[in-house]
């Protein structure tokens, strides 16, 4: 119920630049090229190109997918739940029948229902390019069902044989995926009691975890087009994203980014697109310290309880071990988005889901309707929760003022409610808006001058005044922020867009024809700019290209209209 009302949901953000602006997605692109630009979410690029061959930029068809696959990962986590029941370690824990049998019956459905309805989840599902999170989570979750229904069968070679796929499948989905094998690793030492055997069979078992995931580094690197055994430095540059933030201090400010997520989970209010969190430079300054034993401390927990709760210890291991990736020592451009929690909130459903079902259990024994109206309560909080947070999404808008609203020393939500403002042809507030973007960004590093960086706002600001009609200011400001900023390709190129436009504006086609045309050649992915160049041509009498140019690229482009 929390998800039927998002079919209409907009693009956001990294939408446009995957999908709306990748040729090889909105044009008639091969496998190949696909696997070329991305191996490691080859299958979720595929799937983006597969919606636009089918629905083109039907968003109904896209928020479709994304809806099926969260319920196929509810699903996953309540079959793996089910299997997690029958380990050695809980139904041969000798416990009580009963107990046992309100698990058996309860728990799986109460995971599920908290993984599938929980307000943390919808960023995974809503934003349409966040389909990567949901359907990595599917195969990873769907992996573990498949290895314990296998473990737990005689004849178990067909299930490994599942995992196997299912793991290159979420290999080839999304990184995060890397921390399968642990996670194999971590069924077999808290629920199969392998943490009691010999110390040569542990050693086995870590080794093979390390190997898997080297394989899959190795797998990767080759992929990419290189030769040769992967090196240290190779993987050194694989697991970085980010060559200006140093590893230890992206660690250190990721141990506030880990408790936002769980106090996420459990008050999930003011929840926000893009999140602003200051950068930690030490982990052993106060507060980063105390949060990082505050991280211990839980971990401690878990280990102390793994034989008296073992559920419960999984539960808590695998939120960190799913967070390993994007929140350890592997720097990401952006410190915080709450799709990263997506798969890690499936081990904390687990928790919250036992703690739940051994409280209805209690209730049950003074009145059998208690457990029913806490279940009702919860699973209608959730979903009005959900449904409330999606209905938000609905209008972009409103949408990013509220993100704005949340974060008003963070310029990004501010750039985007601008561009926002763009795609409903409300010019004047977007250029208002993308120079508050600026004043904000300048006030955030302490600059002073209105040429400062970031050049990507400079970009937008600069078309949405070429889109206005102030051609003068265009032409006189493009040239002093390359000057002062000197931008990269993707940014060089929104800017001579933006000279592009204002020369067409102002009817000189010869140079709106070479300022378009230096835009595509910086960045062929800069779509916006092809609408124009077909104006330009068709001016020229180039009538020929022109038609080609609007029939190729106009329906991807979120604003082609020159205000007059």
């Amino acid at each position: 119920m929390g998800y039927y009302h998002t079919l209409d949901v907009p693009f956001y953000l990294d939408d446009f630049h995957t999908i709306l602006e990748r040729a090889l997605i909105y044009k008639n692109g091969s496998l190949a090229e696909i696997w070329g630009y991305s191996p490691a979410r080859f299958i979720a690029f595929y799937s983006f190109y597969l919606n636009y061959q089918i629905g083109a930029l039907n968003l109904a068809a896209y928020h479709l997918v994304n809806i099926a696959i969260h319920l196929g990962g509810g699903f996953a986590a309540f079959l793996l739940t089910r299997l997690l029941l029958n380990t050695p370690a809980i139904a041969g824990a000798g416990g009580s029948v009963e107990r046992l049998t309100w698990q058996s019956a309860w728990l799986p459905f109460a995971v599920a229902m908290i993984f599938l309805l929980h307000p943390l989840q919808t960023q995974a599902v809503t934003y349409i390019v966040q389909r990567m999170s949901s359907l990595v989570a599917f195969f990873y979750l769907a992996c573990l069902a498949c290895y314990l229904k296998g473990r737990l069968t005689g004849n178990g070679w067909p299930w490994f044989l599942g995992a196997v796929l299912l793991a290159l499948a979420a290999f080839l989905t999304k990184q995060n995926s890397f921390t399968l094998p642990f996670a194999i690793v971590l069924v077999e030492l808290l629920l199969f009691n392998a943490a009691s055997a010999k110390p040569s069979t542990l050693l086995g078992m870590a080794a093979g975890a390390v190997g898997a995931s080297i394989v899959a580094l190795q797998f990767l690197w080759l992929a990419t087009g290189h030769g040769g055994l992967i090196s240290p430095s190779a993987i050194a540059s694989l697991t970085t994203e980010n060559d200006v933030l140093s590893r230890m201090d992206y660690f250190a400010s990721q141990q506030e980014v880990l408790w936002r997520y769980i106090g996420l989970f459990f008050w999930p209010v003011d929840q926000r697109l893009d999140y602003a969190i200051a950068l930690r430079t030490s982990l052993w300054l106060y507060p980063t310290v105390v949060l990082f034993l505050g991280h211990l401390l839980v971990l401690y927990v878990a280990f102390l309880i793994r034989k008296r709760f073992p559920l419960v210890s999984f539960g808590l291991f695998f939120y960190y071990l799913a967070h390993a990736v994007e929140s350890s020592v592997l720097p990401i451009r952006d410190l915080m988005f709450e799709h990263r929690a997506y798969l890690p909130n499936y081990g904390l459903a687990l928790v919250v889901g036992s703690v739940l079902v051994f409280g209805a259990q209690l209730l049950y024994q003074r009145s059998r309707w208690l457990p029913i109206f806490l279940a009702v309560a919860i699973i209608s909080a959730m979903g009005t929760t959900t449904w409330l947070r999606n209905n938000l999404w609905r209008d972009n808008v409103a949408f990013l003022n509220d993100n704005a609203r949340l974060s008003p020393l963070h310029y990004r939500p501010l750039s985007q409610l601008g561009l926002a403002y763009l795609t409903r042809k409300q010019f004047a507030q977007g250029i208002e808006t993308l120079k508050q973007s600026i004043r904000v960004f300048n006030a955030a590093i302490g600059n002073t001058g209105d040429l400062e960086l970031p050049p990507e706002v400079f970009g937008n600001l600069l078309l949405a005044k070429a889109l206005n009609g102030e051609t003068k200011d265009v032409l006189s400001l493009t040239q002093q922020v390359i000057e002062q900023n000197n931008p990269g390709n993707k940014d060089l190129a929104r800017l001579r867009l933006a000279r592009g436009v204002a020369f067409v504006q102002l009817r000189d086609f010869v140079n709106a024809e070479r300022e378009l045309r230096t835009s595509l050649d910086l960045n062929p992915d800069e779509v916006a700019a092809k609408p124009f160049l077909a104006q330009a041509a068709r001016a020229l009498g180039k009538h020929q290209e022109a038609v080609s140019l609007d029939a190729e690229y106009t329906q991807v482009v979120p604003f082609v209209t020159v205000k007059r």
